[in-house]
């Protein structure tokens, strides 16, 4: 089964919800921002809990953790540009 959230704002965040024989798998959260986004700082923040998270070169700037992993990819959104948070 596959949950996904409803279409996102600027700042709000999305999620995409995948189980297995009814046991949640891997997820995907996104959210979208129209101001400048460092991995990192995002990733340290004590809301996203992500474990020992490490600098990556994806996108134009990307983290990797224990526990899971953020990628900013910069977009053009219905005419404006966005950074897009995976």
């Amino acid at each position: 089964m596959i949950t996904v959230s409803p279409s996102l704002e600027d700042g709000e965040i999305g999620s995409c919800h995948v189980s297995v024989d009814g046991s949640l798998a891997p997820y995907i959260k996104d959210a979208r921002s129209s101001g400048a986004i460092d991995a990192m700082e995002f990733a340290m923040q004590p809301h996203r809990q992500l474990k020992n998270p490490e600098r990556m070169k994806t996108g134009k700037d990307g983290d990797l953790a224990d526990n899971g992993t953020y990628i900013v990819d910069p977009r053009v959104f219905e005419g404006k540009k966005i950074n897009y948070i995976l």
